[in-house]
């Protein structure tokens, strides 16, 4: 079952100095509002730090150490407590956990988002977002058990490789005859035949050790003769040493890729081997620093992702070098057994030259290049040793009597014939290891692309919806995500029609932050399994209210089956979702300093007219009214919003700083130009523009006057009618979540406005969405 929060507790972290608790009774969602440099994000902190044993941006800036408040007390340890549904909870460091289950889980799914970071992924390089989806998806492991299956691949086919060149070798020394079974046996038959022997009756039978045994007094001189014979053939016609255009080409992909990056990509290579043999390493094997191993290893797979074009091109060319070395084993093997059959008969050849073969597969392993000339010298040595050591054969092949010469030709094909069926056998089995291992390489890398592309289309499908959600009708259609390359990615999407990939030329920041909250979104729905929580960190920074009140509305209506905790410094953003979400917590950030951190209020309150009450209920008349006045804006910000009121031209965030004089007339606009404005309605906002004049803006500003509390509470009391006017008895959803300016209704669709427009109106009700 997904796990929720239940309680975090810090101390001495962040911003803590000592001992802070923040409730979330039964695992609800919570909002958190604070200023800028309150602390607030401690909050986040302290659930990244315990779910992940990190914290990504400070160790960036090369601070990861760094969560330690510095005026904390020397006694109290910096730690951090979460409190969960389920079995999750436990206790950590920035070293420790006590519970590493969590921190397993937590590491493979996605659980912060922070206004700081939103366009970051947006930003990246494309193999730097497919490195991204990788850690997401936990498949390192994955893309390195594919590179182990590929390099036994490449192994074992430079196995078949050797073994094809000794078969063509041993085919060459039964020439004329064909290499198959029936040619063989029929040669048999003939030479035993003109010998005056029985004839085998198959091949097992003509291959016996006592076939040339016995047959007369002159059986060792023909055994000699025979053996000396097929070596001579085998060696007369041995595979010559391959062209140098594979090594060649090797030189020309080295100096492509370029050496640096080569060297780069061998160097996180040999880091991978050394942290999977030493998966709990405490210090850099170059510089001897101290490391954190999970920081270390994933600091090298993406590394290794982002140089996974040149890693690719590596592979594939460390493929053809391991199969051109194959073919040198096979080119040295051939002469060296010629040499230890030579000696059996006391012909002592000299050493088989030396071939380059250490020299090739060193510079495979460390991609590096070849000298080619030196190459080609020791090549060129061994045709001169061929024909050294076929003359020094022939020099010993005793003449034989003619009526011998038939046997000597069966003993000699006996020879040739064993050796044909060896290589035969060999070749044979290597060739079923190498087939057999390409086809699970290549089997487990299509079903690992099958499963990527998979995930691409589900998370592009679920980003174009919540993309839509936050900009309806806006021209921006088939937002998703592409695979680019090899092992890349990119954001793509169509702009009135035309294709954009990337999309940063046709998108403002607050639609590139939009996008980032909805990948997102999509990625933590798509890949969350154990935690059903998200943590969004001043998310909304860029965002216009338009765009504030989309977002909350969506958080509101798509997961409410999900714990989110929210942080805002936007009173806007937190009022939107106070309002849709009455079972939510709410926390304000009321003060911070260094000795005491982060002081967080809880209060039941989920609007500002309500807190302006409570001021005024305190005695606190001036406080109430600046309350009040801040309460009508939001309110009529909100309205005229969500109805479309007509408004001056403003650029930016002009736009979210409108004021009362106005919101009434926009407001007024409206119903002018689409809707009749109903008597009820026309007064209210009279008597509230009349009260914000007298009463609320005279104690919001310096002024000799003062407004007594019972004029304050009048203020008061005609916002909230005014709020109630506007809101459905109900669902409590506003008046105007449906329809447009010729008429609106209510989400569950009991209560139309203006009341005139309720026959007219054809909405499907909704139902009001169940919150956790």
């Amino acid at each position: 079952m997904p796990k929720r929060i239940s309680a975090i507790r810090a101390r001495a972290f962040r911003g803590v100095p000592n001992d802070i608790t923040l409730p979330l009774p039964r695992g609800g969602s919570v909002v958190i509002l604070g200023e800028n440099g309150t602390g607030k994000s401690t909050v986040a902190d302290a659930v990244e730090l315990y779910f992940t044993g990190r914290l990504p941006f400070l160790a960036r800036e090369g601070r990861q150490s760094n969560v330690r408040h510095v005026g904390a007390n020397d006694a109290t340890e910096t730690t951090v407590d979460i409190e969960t549904t389920g079995s999750l909870g436990g206790q950590a460091t920035s070293e420790t956990c006590t519970n590493m289950a969590a921190r397993e889980i937590g590491l493979r799914e996605t659980l912060v988002l922070r206004g700081r970071s939103l366009v970051e992924f947006i930003e990246r390089p494309k193999a730097e977002k497919w490195k991204f989806l990788f850690e997401i998806l936990g498949l390192g492991d994955v893309e390195q058990f594919r590179l182990d299956l590929q390099n036994a691949s490449n192994a074992l086919s430079g196995e078949a490789e050797r073994g094809a060149v000794l078969l063509k070798s041993a085919e060459r020394a039964l020439a004329p005859l064909a290499p198959d079974g029936a040619s063989v046996l029929g040669e048999f038959h003939s030479l035993c035949e003109q010998a005056g022997v029985a004839a085998p009756v198959d091949l097992q039978d003509a291959l016996k050790p006592d076939r040339i045994s016995g047959l007369n007094e002159r059986q060792l001189l023909i055994q000699k003769v025979a053996k000396l014979r097929a070596l001579d053939a085998e060696l007369a016609t041995a595979q010559p040493v391959p062209s140098v255009n594979i090594v060649k080409a090797w030189n020309t992909l080295i100096t492509s890729v370029g050496s640096a990056e080569v060297t780069r990509l061998q160097l996180f290579e040999i880091g991978a081997e050394i942290i999977t043999r030493t998966p709990d390493i405490d210090r850099c094997p170059l510089c001897d620093q101290s490391v954190e191993a999970e920081d270390f290893r994933r600091h090298i797979e993406s590394t290794l992702h982002v140089l996974s074009d040149a890693a690719k091109r590596m592979e594939n060319g460390r493929g053809l070098l391991a199969r051109y070395v194959g073919k040198l084993r096979a080119v040295h093997q051939v002469r060296a057994n010629a040499r230890e059959n030579a000696d059996k008969f006391g012909i002592g050849l000299p050493p088989v030259p030396d071939l380059p073969i250490r020299i090739i597969d060193d510079a495979r392993a460390r991609g590096t290049q070849l000298d080619i000339d030196s190459i080609e010298r020791a090549m060129n040595q061994v045709p001169n040793w061929d024909r050294d050591a076929l003359q020094a054969i022939r020099d010993q092949i005793p003449a034989s009597d003619p009526r011998d010469d038939a046997l000597v030709r069966v003993g000699q094909l006996v020879e040739k014939t064993k050796t044909w069926q060896g290589a035969l056998e060999a070749s044979r089995r290597a060739n079923v290891a190498a087939d057999a291992a390409k086809k699970v390489c290549d089997a487990y890398t299509a079903e690992q692309n099958r499963f990527f592309a998979a995930v691409i289309e589900q998370v592009s499908k679920r980003l174009a919806e919540i993309y839509e959600r936050l900009h309806p009708h806006e021209g921006l259609g088939n937002v998703r995500v592409e695979t680019w390359g090899n092992k890349g990615l990119e954001l793509a999407m169509d702009f009135h029609g035309h294709p954009q990939r990337p999309p940063h030329g046709v998108l403002s920041e607050s639609h590139l932050n939009s996008l980032a909250i909805a990948l997102f979104l999509a990625m933590a729905e798509t890949f969350n399994d154990r935690l059903r929580f998200l943590v969004l960190d001043d998310v909304v920074n860029s965002f216009d209210v338009e765009h504030r009140g989309a977002l909350a509305e969506l958080l509101t209506d798509e997961y409410s089956d999900w714990q989110l905790i929210v942080l805002t410094h936007d009173p806007v953003f937190y009022q939107q979702l106070a309002r849709r979400n009455s079972s939510w917590t709410k926390y304000e950030v009321t003060s911070c300093t260094f000795d005491d951190g982060p002081r967080f209020r809880a209060y039941q309150s989920g609007s500002l007219l309500e807190k302006a009450n409570d001021r005024l209920v305190d005695g606190d008349a001036r406080g109430a009214a600046t309350g009040g006045r801040r309460a009508l804006e939001d309110l009529l910000q909100e309205a005229c919003e969500g109805m479309s009121a007509p408004l001056p031209f403003r650029r930016g965030q002009k736009n979210d700083h409108r004021e009362i004089g106005e919101l009434i007339p926009g407001l007024r606009r409206v119903h002018k130009t689409g809707s009749r404005m109903p008597a009820d309605l026309d007064k209210m906002l009279t008597d509230a523009d009349a009260h914000a004049q007298a009463v609320l803006n005279i104690e919001s500003h310096a002024s000799p006057w003062h407004a007594s509390a019972m004029e304050v509470r009048a203020a008061l009391e005609s916002i909230a009618a005014l709020d109630e006017f506007w809101t459905c008895a109900n669902c409590r959803s506003r008046v105007w979540a449906l329809g447009d300016v010729n008429g609106w209704r209510c989400k569950c669709g009991q209560t139309s406005y203006p009341e005139s427009r309720l026959g007219d109106l054809k909405v499907t009700p909704v139902p009001t969405s169940t919150q956790n």
